[in-house]
């Protein structure tokens, strides 16, 4: 993959053996709470950061050898120093992937593997490497979802299970199941 910064603040991406080029204008931001934690952090202009010693408006790159700050002026982040590491999109990617299923997973009690293909939905096909596996997404949904007291669904009777209308009928239209 090769990545190169213009001087408008925009990044572009291109894939070997694929004919297009990826836009991404770095003065986008999204303030995600860090997956598996209780903190936030920011993505910005290809960057992550978290806070600055508890602070509100000062944040600082999460590599612990950099020294990349920013500050939000109540309208716009200010880059106070830079970093002295190029961005990575990849990382920026895997992080928003975590952050998805991470309160979904809080919200909803839904089975992993819903809420792991919903964020994958999300999800360019050349990004696919980028994302943690299914095994770690699914650890990580089951942990928030024993953290934040949702159960397993547990049936008690025939009449608890839903069987989706979709998955009544097989390929050939037969029924599958007789309710």
């Amino acid at each position: 993959m090769d990545k190169r910064m213009a001087k408008n603040d925009t990044l572009y991406c291109s894939m070997f053996n694929h004919h297009e080029v990826v836009k991404k204008l770095l003065n986008d931001h999204v303030v995600t709470p860090a997956a598996g934690t209780d903190k936030d952090q920011l993505l910005l202009d290809g960057f992550r950061y978290r806070r600055a010693n508890n602070s509100q408006v000062t944040w600082r790159c999460v590599r612990n050898n950099c020294a990349g700050r920013v500050t939000f002026d109540g309208t716009q982040y200010i880059k106070l120093t830079d970093q002295n590491h190029a961005p990575n999109p990849d990382e920026i990617i895997a992080a928003e992937f975590k952050s998805k299923i991470s309160e979904r997973a809080i919200t909803f009690d839904d089975p992993p593997r819903r809420i792991i293909n919903e964020a994958l939905l999300n999800i360019h096909t050349d990004d696919g490497t980028t994302i943690p596996s299914y095994t770690s997404s699914q650890r990580t949904i089951e942990r928030n979802h024993k953290r934040n007291g949702i159960p397993l669904p547990r049936p008690t009777s025939f009449g608890d299970i839903s069987i989706p209308a979709e998955l009544r009928i097989t390929s050939s239209g037969d029924r599958f199941f007789i309710i």
